[in-house]
């Protein structure tokens, strides 16, 4: 996802794995991982997003690997 082209989902748009907030997070961390997160802030450089982390166990840059690897549908399994 190039996030300098079009904006993340919003927080509240879609949920993945029942958390309203992850589609955002796998949008910019797939745009993360490609370098392509425009004005954007990912991880622990973002509020909501050090927060969902947290909630996950998981730190930002495997989440990213992990979003890049697989679909949405995968990693809400």
């Amino acid at each position: 996802m190039d996030l300098s082209r079009q904006p993340p989902r919003r927080p509240s748009s879609l949920s993945v794995a029942g958390i309203a907030a992850v589609a955002r997070l796998t949008d910019k961390a797939r745009a993360h991982a490609n370098e392509t997160l425009g004005n954007f802030v990912y991880g622990n450089d973002s509020g909501l997003d050090r927060i969902t982390l947290e909630f996950l166990g998981l730190d930002a840059e495997d989440f990213a690997e992990a979003a890049d690897r697989y679909t949405d549908a995968e990693l809400a399994n």
